[in-house]
């Protein structure tokens, strides 16, 4: 599921999964840097969306949202092609070539 920052028009940002919300962020009065937390994972940043970033990839389990930022470019690249080769296959048993369903189920 997705992680969404939302503005619910309290004093603090809410993190939100789903219909859930797991989080929040918020400005420290004195210090002025933006802190975020989902749980026991908290992070502190110069603005509220670093702050948003920096805590959703440490509670996904990465080291930065860059980290994040990669695993989901490459995710969505393998997931491309694997829709890309789907669609090459249905088109084939459209025009009435069923043996791409051989090569898929390994009857060759």
């Amino acid at each position: 599921m997705r992680y969404v920052l939302k503005n619910l028009g309290y004093t603090w940002d809410t993190i939100s999964q789903g219909r859930n919300n797991v989080g929040r962020v918020w400005q420290h009065a004195e210090t002025k840097k933006w802190h975020g937390m989902i749980g026991k994972t908290e992070s502190t940043a110069d603005t509220k969306v670093q702050a948003f970033d920096a805590v959703v990839s440490m509670h996904l389990g990465f080291e930065s949202a860059a980290a994040l930022n990669a695993h989901n470019s490459r995710v969505r690249s393998h997931n491309k092609a694997l829709r890309a080769q789907t669609q090459r296959a249905v088109d084939e048993m459209l025009r009435g070539n069923f043996k791409v369903l051989d090569r898929l189920f390994g009857l060759n």
